[in-house]
């Protein structure tokens, strides 16, 4: 029986995009730099919360949870890094095939759409697993000092940071809750560091991209501020109450805008990445 040309090219295409992403992966996980991300993450998480973390007995006053949300939310000495961090894993792999010349030889075999979609898959999926690891490690760290998983006293009770969900629906909803939102923040940080590779071709500007374009959008987003009569508004796009407090009020609203937030910036980033590696393919 004759397969029509279309069904034909499109299975050809999803089997060489499918065994392109396995390759990018393994070239993304099986790596000491992924396994540098997440020892970078877990440190940056344990010297944002050191106070509650060594402190045990304040750590059992407070709870896991307040101590996961100090850790995770960046007030502390080192700001914002962990956008950086996540553009370690794979985010230069990229820059990396276009020095040794793998580029050319790697679209040629497989083409310019399967590559670069390969490249987007493997860059955000290695950022994600990264802080998901690094966190699951920081939760089992704390874990073992006995602390206990609730919030105690109505003085830590942080409402904007998703705490009162550990009040509505126990704190694995919390952590849940609060790993995604941190996972889906690195793999934009990561997409957005890979479409600057494209634009730059320097792997410290693409690691450090993240950070400063992080800082130079708070600054926009503040000075809009001065001109803007509705701060309800104007929250729903500041990067900082998004990844780390609550951009509404209400958790679950604050928690979809988050994701709507994450994805798109994602598929804008990624589509600017396409379109830059076509015109570097071209000349």
């Amino acid at each position: 029986m004759l397969v029509p040309k279309q069904n034909q090219d499109a299975k050809n295409f999803h089997t060489s995009c499918l065994r392109a992403i396995r390759v990018d992966l393994r070239r993304a996980v099986i790596t000491p730099r992924f396994i540098l991300a997440i020892l970078l993450s877990l440190s940056w998480s344990l010297f944002n919360g050191i106070f509650d973390i060594f402190l045990n007995h304040s750590m059992s006053a407070t709870g896991i949870p307040y101590v996961i949300n100090q850790a995770l939310t960046g007030d502390f000495g080192l700001g914002m890094l962990i956008l950086s961090i996540s553009a370690v894993p794979y985010s230069t792999s990229y820059l990396t095939d276009r020095d040794s010349n793998f580029f050319r030889y790697a679209v040629n075999r497989i083409g310019l759409r399967v590559y670069g979609l390969s490249k987007i898959i493997a860059v955000s999926i290695a950022a994600y697993l990264a802080s998901i690891i690094s966190n699951g490690l920081l939760l089992a760290i704390l874990s073992l000092t006995g602390a206990p998983h609730v919030i105690s006293g109505e003085e830590n009770y942080l409402s904007g940071c998703y705490l009162d969900l550990v009040y509505l629906y126990g704190p694995v909803v919390y952590y849940s809750v609060r790993f995604t939102i941190a996972g889906l923040s690195c793999s934009m940080a990561a997409i957005f560091a890979l479409m600057v590779s494209t634009l730059i071709p320097n792997s410290y500007v693409c690691l450090i991209s993240p950070l400063v374009a992080y800082y130079g959008y708070t600054a926009i987003i503040s000075l809009l501020s001065l001109f803007c009569n509705s701060s309800a508004l104007l929250n729903l796009f500041v990067l900082n109450y998004i990844i780390n407090t609550q951009a509404s009020q209400n958790n679950l609203v604050s928690f979809l805008w988050a994701l709507v937030y994450f994805l798109t910036v994602i598929i804008l980033c990624s589509r600017c990445f396409l379109r830059h590696l076509e015109k570097e393919y071209r000349e």
